[in-house]
């Protein structure tokens, strides 16, 4: 069979889409359309928005300031690179020296260093004999309080 579309078809076709059931079909259809693309322009304007607060974050991050925990296998490379030997007169115990020993001390190392443990090697290579026999069983002790020992008993056998 073949089927031959006819002049009147063609102008009933026509006719639908211009009457106003057609016109009625096409508002629906564009307002579906314009519907589609509000939503693709709020999805659009979240994305732009979620993408500002991130950045926002990535920048407020980046300028938070923290600690950062020094691994124990670092300590002894920051005792030899962070702290650039001063000239620092040894200590032998006599209460003269004792004060400017301890300033010279406080200066050289103790402001440049956290590190206990590093200070209280500092400090034992810095004392002679009668001050170093006398702190060097310090060295067992745990390093804050090994530290604040070593400290304590110079400042009382002086």
């Amino acid at each position: 069979m073949h089927f031959q579309v006819t002049p009147w078809y063609s102008a009933a076709a026509t006719a639908s889409v211009n009457s106003p059931v057609g016109q009625l079909r096409r508002d629906k259809e564009l307002e579906v359309e314009l519907t589609r693309l509000r939503i693709q322009e709020v999805e659009k304007r979240i994305e732009r928005e979620m993408m500002i607060q991130q950045r926002t974050k990535l920048d407020r991050d980046e300028y938070e300031f923290k600690p950062i925990e020094t691994p124990a296998f670092i300590r002894p490379t920051e005792r030899q690179t962070d702290l650039p030997r001063l000239e620092i007169q040894r200590f032998a115990g006599n209460s003269k020296s004792h004060w400017s020993f301890n300033k010279a001390f406080e200066l050289g190392v103790e402001n440049r260093t956290n590190d206990n443990q590093a200070r209280l090697d500092c400090l034992i290579q810095d004392c002679d004999k009668p001050a170093k026999a006398s702190i060097q069983h310090c060295t067992i002790l745990e390093e804050d309080r090994g530290y604040l020992d070593t400290k304590e008993i110079l400042r009382v056998r002086v």
